[in-house]
């Protein structure tokens, strides 16, 4: 934050309608109107796991652990 620098981008083929981080984790969970919901690493920025097979874009969603 002392930089002011960009670290890590989150792609997803259209705009991120929400996003979640998991309490214990190092993880965040994004859904986008592009249908898809992404696990993501906030430490690397990688991608982990990519939900597909919805209808619609997907405006919420909720996890357990």
């Amino acid at each position: 934050l002392s930089t002011m620098q960009q670290r890590i981008v989150f792609n997803h083929d259209d705009a991120v309608v929400n996003l979640k981080w998991h309490h214990s984790q190092p993880f965040l969970y994004t859904c986008s109107l592009d249908k898809t919901i992404k696990l993501w690493d906030a430490r690397t920025g990688n991608c982990e796991k990519t939900w597909k097979g919805h209808q619609a874009a997907i405006l919420d969603f909720s996890f357990t652990t």
